[in-house]
Order: structure tokens, then sequence, then C-alpha cells
């Protein structure tokens, strides 16, 4: 073996051994230093994002049920906990409505593989949102509602036979959108406590201008 490639295997194994085997979701295997470096500094920043509840659909007996965690009962505690922080509530009676309206919120196919990815996608995407509380959390729920409801409106219109349909499904789509997007702002609203950024610039005399900052409007909404 070369000197070159003695040293790229050193670095590899370095590099790898930045991350746990079970934290690890890509292999670096194949990959030059160079790039096992950049990946697992990619990977590292993801990692430090924190990890996300998941959920798992299982059909027993022609009984369906939605249950949070994979694998042993140590794991399905941890995503619990992850679900409790992520819907900023202590509640279980209102984590367990959440639970309930979700899988009406997206697209579900009754194939239990894909539908837990769905369902835990939905997931992340409310723990994102970081809620501090249940107001915020319902917010997010209906942003995810939102969400879906624009993306399917957008493949109806694109499918659609005739243009008076296409229009049509695009101004659900657009509406839709929003609609998200007004969530997304009431959010942070919300946790500015309704400061809102106003900046007036006045130009005296000799050409200099003074620009005011920050203006209290009160509680958002």
């Amino acid at each position: 073996m070369t000197d070159k490639k003695k040293r790229k295997g050193r670095e590899v194994q370095k590099l790898e051994a930045h991350t746990s085997r079970d934290e690890r979701r890509w292999s670096l295997e194949g990959m030059t230093a160079r790039q096992a470096e950049e990946a697992n500094a990619i990977e590292a920043r993801v990692i430090m994002r924190g990890s996300r509840a998941e959920a798992k659909f299982e059909t027993n007996k022609g009984q369906r049920a939605l249950t949070i965690g994979i694998g042993s009962t140590a794991d399905k505690t941890l995503h619990s906990m992850r679900l409790y922080e992520a819907l900023g509530s202590k509640s279980h009676q209102f984590t367990h409505d959440v639970l309930n309206r979700l899988p009406r919120a997206v697209t579900l196919t009754g194939e239990d593989a894909r539908d837990s990815a769905t369902i835990s996608a939905a997931l992340a995407f409310i723990g994102s949102v970081e809620s501090q509380n249940v107001l915020e959390t319902t917010m997010a729920l209906q942003m995810v509602a939102a969400n879906e409801a624009a993306l399917l409106c957008f493949e109806r219109s694109r499918t659609a036979q005739y243009m008076e349909q296409a229009a049509a499904y695009s101004n659900m789509a657009n509406k839709a959108m929003r609609s998200f997007a007004l969530h997304a702002e009431a959010i942070a609203k919300l946790r500015r406590g309704g400061e809102q950024v106003v900046k007036h610039v006045h130009v005296n005399e000799g050409g200099q201008a003074v620009i005011a900052g920050t203006v209290n409007t009160g509680r958002g909404v």
C-alpha cells in the first residue's frame, strides 16, 4: 500500500470517528479524503439540527394503528419525548388530538411504509417550527394541511383536461399557499410580541441621512 493510500485511510478513519455508527446515515465508502471531510462536515450540521419524532403505521388482523417510535420500547419512549417537545405541550389530551388530526391533514395511500414516512415528515415539519405552546402547534398543523392542499391542487391543475379546471385548481393552490405564508407570518409576529421594524429615512440639511429604527406597535395577533 502506498503512503498516499495509507494517509487517505487514516484521514477517513479519523473523520468517521466524529459521528457514531448509530448517528451515521451515509457511508463514506469510495470517497476521497477531501470528499469524506466535506461529507462529515455536512452530516455534523444535519445531526446538530436534532432528531425528530417518527411515527409508524402497523396493520394487524385488519386493524391499523399509528404508533410513535420504531423498534424497542426505549426507542419508542425517546420518540414520544421528542413528540411532546415538538408539540410544545405536556398535555396528553392535546398530543393525542394532534395525532388523531394529523393523518387527516395529509394524503395517505393505505400502504403502511409509505404512510409512516408521510406522517413522520409532517411531524418533522411541525418540529422545525419549534412551537412554544399549543397555539403555535395548532398553527403548524394548519400549515401542514395548507401545504398538502396546495401541492394537491397544483398536481390536479397540471393534469386537468380543460383550461377552466386548471385555472380553478391553480387558484385554490394559490389561496392555500397564501394561507401557509400568513400562518408563518403570524407565528413570527407572536414571537416578536407585535414589534415591527419600521425604518424612516430623514434627509437633513446638507444631505445627511438619519434612519429611525425599531418601532413597537403593541402585541400581535
